[in-house]
């Protein structure tokens, strides 16, 4: 992804993120490590955003403290309804 200089990463519906490599993408402006199946490494700019969306996702100590969490609370108990709202007149 890094290679093809998407201008986003979005890791979806995560239940955990760990890892050295994504704790340096989440950080660093360049990303460089060993082309699977070579012994070539690549050295390529880190230039995008991370998102990731979870559920109590379990984060590694090296990743919490390179995130920012969020808490989207509806302030429902239901689910809203996909009515439309009424045209102004």
């Amino acid at each position: 992804m890094l290679a093809a200089g998407l201008g986003s990463v979005i890791l979806d519906n995560v239940k955990a993120l760990e890892g050295e490599a994504l704790s340096c993408c989440l950080t660093q402006t360049y990303f460089e490590d060993r082309v699977i199946r070579t012994s070539r490494l690549q050295r390529v700019p880190n230039r995008g955003l991370w998102l990731a969306t979870a559920n109590d996702p379990s984060l590694t100590p090296e990743i919490a403290r390179r995130t920012i969490g969020i808490h989207l609370d509806a302030g429902r108990e239901q689910e809203p309804t996909n009515t439309p709202s009424p045209e102004p007149q």
